[in-house]
């Protein structure tokens, strides 16, 4: 079972909380893996940091296939920023497919994860509460299939380009309407 982080390996996206509780939830288990996708500042301390964790791995940056590849050879994105305004990551786990487990900092978790069945929110500070979701969602099979369904359907069927071309619409009709009134 695969836990991933897609981003930039910088101190406010608190990477070392996440593999902390992927520690705590699994130890060194070679039945699970966490996997580090990104590069930046903090790459090096934590590759040297858990360099003797065999079910740790920093792969670098990935781009294109390579990424989307990542995306579907693993099974839940973890997004354990202290700091997020959306999070574009959440919207490329959920196309492909991947439940999400998301800071409470995390924007994107009031349209793509509340309420959806599609992930878990937690305390980017609560290592604990963290590492407890990570085992619930690698350890409840129905739990999973159901969240990565709900997760790829929210995707296909709501999060489109339909949906952005409606509101991109309405946004041009509300200042279209507002030069109007003003005389403009």
């Amino acid at each position: 079972f695969t836990f991933i982080y897609v981003g930039r390996i910088i101190p406010h996206k608190n990477i070392q909380t996440a593999i902390e509780a992927f520690i705590k939830a699994f130890g060194k288990g070679n039945d699970y893996l966490f996997r580090v996708v990104g590069t930046g500042e903090s790459l090096d301390d934590l590759k040297e940091y858990y360099k003797n964790r065999r079910n740790i791995c920093f792969e670098g940056a990935k781009f294109g296939s390579d990424l989307v590849e990542a995306y579907h050879t693993s099974h839940v994105l973890v997004i354990p920023s202290l700091y997020e305004p959306w999070g574009l990551v959440v919207n490329e786990a959920l196309s492909a497919g991947m439940p999400v487990l998301a800071s409470d900092r995390v924007g994107a978790r009031y349209d793509l994860i509340d309420g959806r069945d599609t992930g878990f929110i937690f305390d980017p500070e609560n290592i604990e509460q963290l590492a407890g979701l990570m085992k619930k969602i690698a350890d409840d099979r129905s739990l999973y299939i159901r969240q990565s369904k709900n997760a790829a359907a929210l995707m296909k069927d709501e999060w489109n380009y339909d949906l952005y071309r409606k509101n991109l619409t309405k946004a041009i009709e509300f200042v279209d309407r507002k030069l109007h009134r003003s005389g403009s």
